[in-house]
């Protein structure tokens, strides 16, 4: 909206990864999107920046968020998806230095009752570099026993004795896998929350808002067997995927259910009431909603200024 009273449109000018907002000034766009109508999440054309994947909130598929893949975190400062840090094997989606699991044989720091320290640090439990379990005799360290010859463990295992190939067998566990006690003293290295194990290959994230999933053989997918707290599946009874119930949307990291905040993560610039995360009901600065989002009202037009 300009001091005339006309809605105009400034050609963009800010270089990827940028808009131009109603005020002439140069935005960020939502995270590792390259171009965007606005800083909401949703408000995404399709193009993502090196290891970001890209995933449509409309019907049309045009129009979504970025994200970083999974391994990688965003960098704040350049908008750029990077390794997460700190021998860390899946991090925070939006910030690469906050970690969620650590890569095998890395742990967690914990206390003294054994409850994790937030925020996560991967620490090497045997304190050496590169972080290795010591070679001993009859035993086998991913893949490899102390002389350095192949050797093979249980998938879910990072470390066995030799010879030794069946689930319960394990020494250490492989990344994203802890230990579950399965009667007595005997033990398996299952998957943590959230993940699942794919055909007995490396733990695979559960789809968006799950929290409990499992691999399907027959299907070959992962399929989802309970939703996050405030989501649940829809009516029609489809268990591929979770939605947010009420007037909650997905949040960021695609694991929970957050309050809609208008212009921020819904509805895009100008919006002060969403429907859903991709429908405004109502606007700013003199514009009305139409189709879901902010337009010049009757009697305004639409000025560029080349």
């Amino acid at each position: 909206m300009g001091d005339d009273g006309y809605c105009y449109v400034v050609p963009n000018i800010c270089g990827l990864g940028h808009f131009v907002d109603a005020t002439g000034e140069c935005q960020r766009c939502h995270g590792p999107c390259v171009n965007c109508d606005s800083s909401a999440e949703g408000d995404c054309w399709g193009e993502c920046k090196e290891f970001a994947l890209f995933q449509p909130y409309t019907t049309d598929d045009k129009k979504g968020q970025c994200f970083c893949e999974p391994g990688f975190g965003m960098d704040k400062e350049t908008m750029e998806c990077v390794e997460c840090e700190g021998h860390c094997s899946h991090c925070d989606l939006f910030d690469h230095t906050k970690c969620g699991q650590c890569e095998a044989p890395y742990q967690p720091e914990v206390d003294d009752n054994d409850n994790v320290i937030e925020p996560l640090e991967c620490h090497c439990p045997w304190n050496n570099d590169p972080c290795h379990r010591p070679e001993e005799p009859g035993v086998c360290v991913d893949g490899k026993d102390e002389d350095g010859e192949k050797c093979e463990c249980h998938s879910s295992c990072y470390a066995c004795p030799i010879g030794a190939t069946e689930p319960y067998d394990c020494l250490e566990c492989g990344t994203g896998r802890d230990f579950e006690e399965v009667y007595g003293d005997v033990k398996r290295c299952s998957c943590k929350a959230g993940f699942t194990y794919n055909n007995d290959m490396p733990c695979s994230e559960c789809p968006d808002l799950c929290g409990v999933c499992r691999y399907t053989e027959v299907e070959d997918e992962i399929v989802c067997a309970q939703c996050v707290d405030n989501a649940d599946f829809p009516a029609t009874g489809e268990t591929s995927s979770c939605q947010c119930t009420g007037n909650l949307i997905r949040s960021a990291d695609k694991k929970s259910c957050v309050d809609m905040e208008p212009g921020v993560n819904c509805g895009g610039e100008n919006c002060t009431a969403c429907a859903s995360i991709t429908e405004c009901t109502a606007c700013a600065n003199g514009m009305v909603p139409i189709g879901g989002k902010c337009h010049c009202a009757d009697g305004t037009y639409e000025y560029i200024d080349e």
